[in-house]
């Protein structure tokens, strides 16, 4: 979501499936209604959802590495955003 907010900060959606059909071009399904697996029949279909949701966020993490370079925002996301993000994360 960082990557995406600097590539276009007016955007409304820095949401996942959002971000995938906008620069992907692939829908998302949900793995569940509140996105964390549950027991029971349906464990194995959450839990490829889950791994199609990882994939995207390796395919996304490319496609904005273009885009960064782009609009030259790629040492401001590794030198500021990242790790201001790693050390709020702490707080």
């Amino acid at each position: 979501a960082l990557a995406a907010y600097l590539v276009k900060p007016g955007r409304r959606s820095f949401a996942l499936d959002a971000l995938s059909l906008e620069y992907l071009g692939r829908e998302l399904a949900p793995a569940t209604a509140d996105g964390q697996l549950t027991l029971g029949a349906d464990d194995e279909a959450e839990a490829h959802a889950l791994m199609v949701q990882a994939r995207t966020v390796l395919d996304l993490g490319a496609a904005f590495g273009e885009r960064l370079e782009q609009v030259g925002a790629t040492e401001l996301l590794a030198d500021i955003e990242l790790p201001t993000s790693i050390l709020l994360a702490t707080l």
